[in-house]
C-alpha cells in the first residue's frame, strides 16, 4: 500500500514497483525455503537424537555385558590361580631347644622352647607351577597375637599381611619334605601356638603345637 501511494504521488515508478514486487516474491520464496530447511533440520535432528539414544542404549547393554564377562573372567582367573597354588600336606609343628653344643632337642615345655620347626609336604597338583615358590609363615601366640616384625610384609588373599618367617622352596612335583624354622624373639608361654603357611597368594595350610 505504501508503494502504491508512493507510485501515485510520483515518488515511485512502475518499474521500481515491479522490481520491488519481484524482490518481495524472491524474499517470500527464500523464507519458504528457509522455513522448509528449518523443518528438515528439525526432522534430521530428531532422527539423530533417536539414533544417538539408540547407540547409547546399545553401548550401555554392551558395557554391561563386558562388565559381566570381565567379572566372570576374573572369578575364573581366581579359581585357576587358587587351583594352581601349592598346598601343604602332613604339616607338623614341633618345639625345640638348643643345647650349648648347638644340638637341637625336641621339647614340649614353654620354658625350654626356643624355636618352632614346621615340616610339610606338597600335595600333588598338576596345575602347580614347578620351580621356586616363596612360602610365608605366620605364627600366633596362645593369646591369638601375631608374632611378626611389622616390616615383613607380603600379599595374600587380596591384602597385605605380616609374616613371621619366610623361605623359598624349589617345587618339582616330587614327594619331598620341606621345613621352615622360626626362632621366637620373645619368651614362649604356655598354651597353643598356631601356625599358618601361605604361598602363591593363598593359604597353604595350618597346624598348631601346645606347649606345657
Amino acid at each position: 500500500a505504501e508503494l502504491k501511494s508512493a507510485l501515485q504521488k510520483g515518488e515511485f515508478t512502475q518499474e521500481q514497483l515491479e522490481k520491488t514486487r519481484q524482490e518481495v516474491k524472491e524474499l517470500r520464496e527464500f523464507v519458504r525455503k528457509y522455513t522448509q530447511q528449518i523443518a528438515d533440520l528439525h526432522q534430521e535432528n530428531f532422527l539423530l537424537k533417536s539414533e544417538r539414544d539408540s547407540l547409547i542404549t546399545s553401548f550401555n547393554k554392551v558395557n554391561e555385558r563386558v562388565s559381566r564377562l570381565t567379572q566372570k573372567n576374573n572369578e575364573l582367573s581366581d579359581k585357576i590361580k587358587t587351583g594352581a597354588s601349592i598346598k601343604a600336606i602332613n604339616l607338623n609343628v614341633n618345639a625345640f631347644k638348643v643345647k650349648n653344643s648347638g644340638k637341637e632337642v625336641q621339647v614340649n615345655g614353654a620354658g625350654a622352647s626356643k624355636k618352632l620347626v614346621i615340616t610339610f609336604g606338597i600335595a600333588p597338583n598338576t596345575l602347580a607351577e614347578k620351580g621356586f615358590h616363596s612360602v610365608y609363615l605366620r605364627v600366633f601366640d596362645p593369646a591369638g597375637n601375631l608374632v611378626a616384625d611389622e616390616r615383613n610384609m607380603f600379599d595374600a588373599e587380596n591384602q597385605q599381611m605380616q609374616y613371621s618367617e619366610m623361605m623359598t622352596i624349589n617345587y618339582n612335583g616330587s614327594n619331598e619334605e620341606y621345613s621352615i624354622s622360626w626362632v621366637n624373639p620373645k619368651e614362649f608361654t604356655k598354651g597353643t601356638y598356631e601356625v599358618i603357611l601361605y604361598a602363591d597368594g593363598y593359604k597353604m595350610g595350618k597346624s598348631s603345637v601346645t606347649l606345657k
